[in-house]
């Protein structure tokens, strides 16, 4: 399994686990950041030419030496697929897509040292996130190019088959959908505290904030609620941000205060704030699949997402009153309220939550990702 670039490694990790169980001493896992005595399986250790604490920077420097650390580490695995001639390599980004077509002489070049190695990529997102419609048709047109070179592909909901199928052309039968695993937190286990017991509501809205997110449909909706239950509202909003974005919702009046944590936060203080809240809400403007929903999931708390197929097929035990309508923040105000109120069951929304994290297993989910694995082998045999 190889995450070049380390974007999705909670994911990487968490199925890992499981698949390790399950493909005996077979599995390596490759990713920058990783150390081996942390995984039950075997690890291939990839070049970081940056320090972890400036992974976020945009600066020019950081981009450059990451294009030299991407090619550097794309030929490392090559070696190693020299020597070991792997069955499967299983994809779970495709970094240099998203600015040239790079893995297209990567893939083909990969091909050439293991003619019958299988090719497998799991599609996180349709598209990068805060990305241009003319950065998308430019990369659709890359993804295109790189979709014969490829046996299977991988996506997280029904709706992102159906999108797949439509934006890049994919066969039907080339796609399978493996449901995305709820995170469990390591050394952490959430309190069963009451919701909203002491009359008031914390809510927290949390992750990597921007305009695709919609965070400042968040604030916006704060700005809406009523003076009657404006005290009985505490809103926290935390996660990297840009300046000039946390600039502009700063500027947006409402009489709720808003504890703002702009930056990184060590994932046990994340986690001992979600704990302490009554409700999670993603109001997204988009997404394929949310990790912050899979892991809002796990802590069994009020979670309000906006009205997106994705979210709506992930939440499906949910009714059609319990999302808000996109972009639309006086529609989340009103749920907000409702929820304050009294007046939505909330003993109910949270055994539905309690039904998905059942269903939403990683053990599961490394079932029919080895199964993908098997079936590829064998229709190369056959």
């Amino acid at each position: 399994m190889l995450d070049i670039s380390g974007r999705v490694i909670n994911y990487d990790t968490a199925l890992c686990g499981d698949l390790s169980a399950l493909t005996s001493d077979g599995l390596y896992y490759s990713a920058p950041f990783q150390k081996k005595e942390r995984f039950p399986f075997k690890t291939i250790g990839l070049l970081s030419l940056i320090p972890q604490k400036y992974q976020n920077s945009n600066a020019r420097w950081k981009r450059i030496l990451k294009a030299v650390e991407g090619i550097l580490n794309y030929l490392y695995i090559g070696y190693w697929l020299l020597m070991k001639r792997f069955d499967v390599i299983h994809f779970q980004w495709l970094p240099f897509l998203e600015v040239v077509g790079v893995e297209y002489y990567v893939l083909r070049f990969y091909k050439l040292l293991a003619p019958h190695t299988k090719f497998l990529l799991t599609i996180h997102n349709l598209y990068p996130h805060d990305m241009s419609e003319a950065n998308k048709a430019l990369y659709k047109e890359r993804f295109r190019k790189v979709v014969p070179l490829f046996d299977k592909f991988i996506v997280h909901t029904n709706i992102s088959k159906t999108e797949a199928l439509r934006e890049f052309g994919i066969r039907d039968e080339r796609i399978e959908v493996v449901h995305h695993g709820v995170f469990v937190p390591n050394d952490f286990v959430p309190s069963k505290r009451e919701i909203g017991a002491d009359g008031k509501w914390n809510i927290i809205m949390y992750g990597n904030q921007s305009w695709y997110k919609g965070t400042d449909v968040f604030v916006e909706a704060l700005s809406l609620i009523p003076a009657s239950l404006q005290s009985r509202i505490r809103a926290t909003i935390c996660g990297k941000i840009s300046p000039d974005f946390l600039h502009k919702l700063k500027e947006i009046e409402t009489h709720i205060p808003i504890s703002w944590l702009p930056g990184f936060v060590e994932d046990k203080e994340l986690y001992r704030m979600i704990d302490n809240a009554d409700m999670i809400v993603l109001p997204y403007r988009a997404i394929s699949q949310s990790g912050v929903l899979l892991l809002a999931l796990y802590f069994r708390r009020v979670i309000v997402t906006s009205d997106l197929p994705s979210f709506r097929e992930t939440l499906s035990p949910f009714p059609d009153e319990l999302f808000s309508e996109n972009e639309n923040p006086r529609n989340l105000a009103n749920l907000i309220c409702r929820y304050v109120n009294g007046e939505i069951d909330v003993t109910k929304h949270i055994e539905a939550i309690e039904g998905l994290n059942k269903i939403f297993s990683w053990e599961e989910a490394a079932k029919k990702t080895c199964r993908i694995y098997s079936e590829i082998c064998i229709d190369s045999v056959v």
